[in-house]
């Protein structure tokens, strides 16, 4: 919904609805609000690891370089979720076969990860030419790893 008017309507709402709370009933979205507001979709994506423990079973899913180990009562460690990182021989086939590609170990030369949750732009290069259009700024690339 973050890509379409209907999210950015809901969006906004939920943006008034906390600047009334703490600034009063008329307050308003300023223009940089408001364009803040419609690249947010565009410059959001991050990394997810969740575990799920019943007595007999670990079930773990992971998206991007986020993780999940456990530790056994002897001191083994054991991954239960590994990172989805461009230099990796699997990520990198499907990022291509995607039409993507990997610049400086980065995907499109900026994203970290290879798979992420957000991140619209690398997962649609048509969605890329629509935003370019719109005059959506590019993602910058991350500080972090």
């Amino acid at each position: 919904m973050l890509v379409n008017d209907e999210g950015h309507d809901k969006m906004r709402d939920i943006i008034l609805e906390q600047k009334r709370k703490f600034r009063g009933p008329t307050a308003k979205l300023d223009p940089t609000e408001e364009k803040a507001l419609k690249e947010v979709a565009f410059q959001a994506g991050c990394t997810s690891c969740v575990c799920l423990v019943t007595k007999d079973t670990i079930f773990c899913a992971n998206s991007g370089d986020s993780r999940a180990i456990i530790g056994t009562k002897s001191g083994k460690v054991i991954e239960l979720s590994y990172d989805h990182k461009p230099e990796n021989t699997e990520e990198t086939r499907r990022v291509k076969a995607g039409g993507g590609y990997i610049e400086d170990g980065r995907v499109q030369g900026v994203i970290a990860v290879s798979r992420a949750i957000g991140d619209w732009e690398y997962k649609d290069p048509d969605l890329l030419k629509q935003l370019e259009k719109k005059g959506v700024p590019k993602k910058r690339k991350s500080v972090r790893g």
